[in-house]
């Protein structure tokens, strides 16, 4: 009858320093797609002002004419879309992060590569990239 050998674990070897930078670049790409949300909400909030500035000189130059304000009254009525199209891909975009996020912390969690000073150190490198974006977005 044979015996199995278990293989002594060696919490530094290349299996434990692979799944590391593995679990790092998971939660860089967390921190990408929820970074990519506040940029869809700032476009459409963009697209929502420059539909709004036509709207007026839409207005203007139709008071000017003498004319209708109907271009007007579309332009500024279609300048809601773009805001609420932004508003609803950043909540999308911004669940879909965390939900990376949170299956990159299950993964970290029932790792069997890592050792629980690598499982604490690769939490703690993924709240210290979340607190840098968020400084880096309160000063812009």
């Amino acid at each position: 009858m044979s015996t199995a050998t278990i293989l002594p674990f060696s919490a530094e070897s290349s299996e434990s320093t692979a799944a590391m930078e593995r679990y790092r670049q998971a939660y860089q790409v967390a921190r990408t797609i929820a970074d990519f949300a506040e940029k869809a909400k700032f476009t459409g909030l963009v697209l929502g002002g420059v539909l709004v500035v036509a709207s007026s000189v839409a207005g203007q130059w139709a008071w000017a004419r003498h004319s209708g304000f109907s271009l007007s009254l579309s332009l500024l009525a279609c300048s809601v879309f773009p805001v609420l199209a932004g508003y609803l891909w950043e909540k999308v975009l911004q669940a879909l992060g965390r939900l990376v996020e949170m299956n990159v912390d299950s993964a970290v969690n029932s790792s069997p590569f890592l050792s629980d000073a690598q499982r604490a150190s690769a939490m703690f490198e993924r709240q210290e990239l979340t607190n840098v974006t968020n400084i880096d977005a309160r000063i812009a």
